[in-house]
């Protein structure tokens, strides 16, 4: 199986089809709150509250929320991709010195950038998970699973 099918069939895995539906919900969430900022100044908070919510979610079903929140962080940092191709644009304006590092700044930051957001999103994806065991939180999740069952999904 090559790379481009196991990452095709990785988004697409229905066992936590929800995880990936909030990190993708999170990423505008992400540009919004930070266009009041300069483009390399993210703020993970939209990322933290997705991976609350699948935490959340998964809170009464097999699915780990450790794999929840890995899923939604690694989708919701995709807006990183913004910051670095700031970097390097401002780094081809200075030389071609300049913008080989600057490549090599932007690709470290966007891994800095998704091994970050991923673990506050697991973070959030702990607390939800942990939150939603707790009786009230429980009744509205078990709600949820049996409307989904009686509507047949």
């Amino acid at each position: 199986m090559s790379a481009h099918q196991r990452i095709v069939q990785w988004l697409f895995d229905e066992e936590i089809s929800v995880a990936t539906v909030l990190g993708l919900l999170s990423i505008p969430s992400t540009v919004v709150v930070s266009l009041s900022t300069e483009p390399s100044h993210f703020s993970a908070g939209p990322v933290v509250l997705a991976g609350f919510l699948a935490g959340l979610y998964y809170s009464n079903r097999s699915t780990a929320a450790m794999r929840a929140g890995l899923r939604t962080g690694i989708i919701g940092s995709l807006p990183a991709v913004w910051a670095s191709a700031s970097f390097i644009t401002s780094g081809w304006e200075i030389s071609s010195g300049y913008a080989v590092l600057a490549v090599v700044f932007a690709l470290l930051w966007h891994l800095f950038a998704i091994v970050a957001w991923s673990f506050f999103s697991i973070l959030g994806a702990l607390v939800g998970n942990l939150l939603g065991r707790i009786p009230p939180f429980r009744r509205i999740s078990s709600m949820t699973i049996s409307r989904s069952r009686e509507s047949g999904e």
